[in-house]
């Protein structure tokens, strides 16, 4: 149907979509999830340079954690459709809590954390999260067929803003270790993992 172009229009839209806790519910995740990704960007320099005096390595550091995205948007692209959306993100949640718990402790306790040891904590982190940003905007999208346009503006707007807001304060409260950025990306993934559970139980 042809729907007329006004600003009533796109009002009642937008209630639509803030409306719907499903699409409201996956887009608070997608923020979390990747207001810790922006955590991460925000103190990335500090943490090679400074804490693990990488020097001119930064640049390859920095790209093979980045290549672990890349790799699982290829993995998830060849598993989605024989696993689902939803499955996906439950595990690639669950590992970035187990990751967060072991490695949260070894950073209080081996100061500074060897930097393959933190590698690691990033590779399959950030593979995790790889994993869960399309599946979770595509989750998010699912219940929008008839208001695709708005409901994608308001998705990435509002998972934008939540993540930046959360990106500053990890980034923020660097102070020379990393315990701060572990305990971040193990509360978001906290928040984000009872989120998916409540959200499973609303289908």
């Amino acid at each position: 149907d042809v729907r007329p172009f006004n600003l009533k229009t796109i009002w009642n839209d937008f209630r639509k979509v803030v409306s719907n806790k499903i699409t409201l519910g996956y887009t608070i995740c997608a923020g979390l999830v990747f207001g810790g990704l922006l955590g991460y960007l925000n103190s990335s320099r500090q943490i090679f340079q400074d804490y693990f005096g990488v020097g001119e390595k930064f640049a390859l550091f920095f790209a093979l954690s980045a290549l672990s995205i890349g790799a699982a948007s290829i993995v998830n692209s060849m598993i989605v459709r024989r696993f689902g959306m939803k499955l996906i993100c439950h595990y690639a949640m669950i590992v970035t809590i187990v990751m967060s718990l072991i490695f949260l402790p070894l950073s209080m306790v081996e100061n500074p954390l060897l930097i393959w040891h933190f590698m690691t904590y990033l590779i399959i982190v950030f593979f995790c999260m790889g994993l869960m940003f399309g599946n979770l905007n595509a989750l998010a999208m699912e219940p929008m067929e008839h208001y695709a346009g708005i409901a994608s503006a308001v998705v990435g707007s509002l998972s934008t803003g939540i993540s930046a807001m959360i990106g500053a304060m990890i980034g923020q409260s660097y102070n020379n270790s990393l315990t701060p950025m572990f305990i971040g990306f193990l509360l978001l993934s906290v928040a984000s993992f009872s989120l998916l559970t409540w959200l499973k139980k609303q289908h």
